[in-house]
């Protein structure tokens, strides 16, 4: 029945008579489902669910669809525009009954820029293509564009790194004294074209590689002055205020923070009571400090979230207030927005209450401390920190409760490492290492949820609009696929349960760990991750599948993340009026300050929606920064073996990680000496049967590294070459008399062709 539903769904989106190619294309099938495809017509033929025109297929009320459709498309609609090497584009659709991309020739592009987003009119039809035109461009999608100034015909031009944007050509006087090969940054200008902004230094060179990924994904890595100045005048220390706060100064309050850590934004207290315990989450008052509207909470909106690089953080607020008065530093008085909750002994939480509160964290302490002395019972750690031990073995005991109802809410039990690096003095790699979580982090990570999946059920059960922290459930023709391939690979898939629950893929991921090689199973998971959706923040609540929750907001961290911020302001705002007598000076002067707090529906929805685009951003220049260092770090080894593991298979080859690096580079299909098709997540000979599949071991020669583009071509050491698996089969003879009774169609067709 779905099958049918999916046929007369893509029946209904066309103007015309379909054929069965066609039909196949648009279902994602492959070849040799056509006969299937077309008994199926057959079928629904008969059962007057769609009509046969000659040889092609439609539904019924056909005419009455392409009148719609047509009224539709007149429509001015809105999309992003993802322009191909050829220099024609596709903007992607999301309105309903509207062809999801259109095709966008160059000169109806209309200036418009790769990543825009656009308004686009419909232009007509042509080979079943829907046609556009760019009429606006509403939001530069890119802003920033790297290249380097090369000579091109004896002048001298800008050449971009990126292959979407064709060269630019450098004035006379503004050629003056740039060396060619020198890297630079463009910027986008008033009427959507590229302006000079600065140099960066030459790309052989390893200390540009910081500004160099900042500015690619188009994070400052400076504060305004202003900023800076209005950052600094809030002083070093609270001051008085109006408000009263509760005080737990006097309770044993405390952070857990990596080595490294700089701005804390949370810290905990733990009371074991008589029906079970109180749970205290204190989180830095950042909204005392950055007002709506101020130029703090303007440039902060802009950034996002603080972004993260190996070596450096780059704070999404100056430092006066990351790292001095909002931070939560152990020894000093500090302002924070609390949640305590009442938890009884099987974890489950009883009571909460939200209140404005100023703390003196008594420790300062790391993951590491924290496992060592609750984990690892280490002595000489329980004794140097003998104050706070009894509360962290409390604390681990209460997270490992919080961890199990988790799980039987069908939050997902994904256990994975983050890769690391250190550096030398001369910013070149030094090595690379493997980080996994432990109970110390889980530790926090349950408290933080916790407290966050509070907030948000109360600021929705008081119809406040905040940015949600989203997760929708996965595609389950995604999961279906990652399914199917992880049974190919000899591992049991157990088909008893829907698709869609969370408890179902904990049972894969079971399965994957016992099942799996060690390899395999940072494959399988990576693997997983990629079929699942990705989180974003949104207006709408709808739940978190990852955390098997129902409300879930980002409330912990608004000292690096602006949606924490946006949350906190809101909140601020609540407990302000409940504490402010009413009619007093003090209402009346701030009502104006809270006026500007709340955002419309509408405002908040684009904030939402630059705050995920922000978070990509940030995520894309860690991932670039440590690809481009450990690119560096090979350069020298061009023609040297390594060995690696199959992590993906595409249709233009092989997607291999090298082993210990965390760097992927690619094996082209080419370079596979066979006719390979790709089926799932692996790549098969039509002739021999040879398999490369997701994770398999391979052994990989390094062939070019391109620091421009980021890439890194591998070819496969000859023995490996020969390593892929042969499907199963009843006998080699069977395998042979099918290929030489394949092989006259194949001339057949040819024939077809030149004929």
């Amino acid at each position: 029945m779905d099958f049918e539903n999916k046929i007369i769904q893509l029946l209904r989106s066309k103007e015309d008579p379909v054929s069965i190619h066609t039909l196949l294309k648009g279902l994602g099938l492959p070849k040799n489902e056509r006969s299937h495809l077309r008994s199926q017509l057959r079928n629904m033929s008969r059962k007057g669910q769609v009509v046969k025109k000659g040889n092609k297929f439609w539904i019924p009320d056909g005419k009455t669809v392409t009148r719609e459709l047509k009224r539709k498309k007149h429509v001015r609609v809105q999309g992003k525009l993802a322009i191909t090497s050829k220099g024609f584009g596709f903007v992607k659709i999301a309105q309903e009954g509207l062809s999801r991309d259109w095709m966008i020739y160059e000169e109806d592009l209309n200036g418009a820029k790769h990543g825009d987003r656009v308004l686009v009119d419909w232009k007509g039809v042509s080979r079943g293509r829907t046609l556009g035109r760019v009429v606006e461009v509403v939001d530069f999608g890119k802003k920033h564009l790297l290249g380097s100034f090369e000579m091109e015909y004896s002048r001298l031009v800008f050449q971009p790194f990126s292959l979407h944007e064709a060269s630019i050509p450098v004035s006379p006087e503004h050629a003056a004294g740039i060396q060619p090969g020198t890297v630079a940054v463009y910027v986008r200008n008033d009427k959507g074209g590229w302006s000079f902004e600065k140099t960066l230094g030459r790309l052989d060179d390893p200390a540009i590689d910081e500004e160099l990924v900042l500015a690619k994904h188009g994070i400052p890595t400076q504060f305004p002055e202003k900023v800076v100045q209005e950052a600094e005048g809030m002083g070093s220390s609270p001051q008085d205020e109006a408000i009263s706060r509760e005080d737990f100064s006097a309770l044993n309050v405390f952070t857990v923070d990596g080595a490294d850590a700089r701005d804390f934004d949370d810290a905990i207290h733990v009371i074991p009571t008589e029906s079970g315990y109180e749970l205290g989450v204190h989180i830095a008052d950042v909204a005392h400090y950055v007002r709506r509207g101020s130029a703090c909470d303007k440039h902060a909106q802009f950034l996002g979230n603080s972004t993260y690089l190996p070596h450096k953080a780059f704070p999404m607020l100056p430092r006066a207030l990351s790292e001095n008065l909002c931070s939560l530093n152990p020894h000093v008085e500090r302002l924070t927005c609390s949640v305590v909750m009442q938890l009884d002994r099987e974890g489950n939480l009883m009571d909460f209450r939200i209140t404005k509160g100023k703390i003196v964290s008594k420790h300062r302490l790391t993951y590491s401390q924290v496992y060592k002395m609750g984990i690892e019972k280490d002595a000489a750690t329980r004794k140097a920190f003998s104050t706070v031990v009894e509360d962290i073995d409390i604390c681990l005991k209460l997270a490992e409760l919080l961890h199990q109802q988790r799980m039987e809410l069908g939050g997902l039990n994904l256990q994975t490492s983050e890769p690391r690096m250190t550096l030398n003095e001369d910013h070149t790699l030094l090595k690379t290492w493997a980080e996994f979580g432990t109970p110390a982090n889980r530790m926090i990570e349950m408290f933080m949820c916790l407290a966050n999946q509070v907030v948000a059920t109360y600021m929705a059960s008081k119809n406040k609009p905040i940015p949600y922290r989203i997760h929708e459930p996965p595609d389950q023709d995604k999961v279906a696929q990652f399914l199917e391939s992880l049974s190919a690979s000899g591992i049991a898939v157990p088909m008893d349960m829907d698709l869609d629950t969370g408890h179902f893929l904990n049972r894969i991921l079971d399965e994957i760990q016992a099942r799996a090689s060690n390899e395999n199973l940072f494959v399988w998971r990576t693997l997983l991750l990629r079929s699942l959706k990705r989180a974003e923040y949104h207006t709408e609540n709808k739940g978190h599948f990852g955390l098997g929750l129902n409300y879930y907001c980002h409330f912990t961290s608004p000292i690096r993340r602006y949606a924490d911020l946006i949350v906190h302001q809101l909140l601020s705002d609540m407990l302000e009026r409940d504490v402010t007598e009413p009619g007093s000076e003090e209402e009346r002067v701030d009502d104006s300050a809270r006026a500007m707090v709340s955002h419309s529906k509408s405002v908040l929805t684009d904030i939402c929606q630059h705050l995920s685009e922000r978070e990509r951003g940030s995520d894309l220049a860690e991932k670039d920064f440590f690809k481009m260092k450990v690119l560096r770090y090979l350069q020298p080894r061009l023609g040297e073996e390594f060995e690696g593991v199959i992590v993906d298979a595409r249709r233009f080859g092989l997607v291999v990680e090298l082993k210990d690096l965390f760097t992927e580079g690619i094996v082209s299909i080419e370079k596979l000496n066979g006719d390979f098709r790709l089926r799932g997540y692996s790549l098969v000979s039509q002739r021999s049967g040879k398999t490369f599949r997701v994770g398999d071991p391979v052994a990989v020669i390094l062939e070019r590294i391109d620091l421009q583009l980021l890439e890194m071509d591998l070819g496969l050491k000859m023995a490996s070459a020969f390593q892929g698996r042969m499907n199963s089969s009843k006998g080699g003879r069977t395998r042979m008399r099918l290929k030489s009774r394949s092989a006259p169609s194949v001339y057949r067709k040819k024939r077809k062709r030149r004929s």
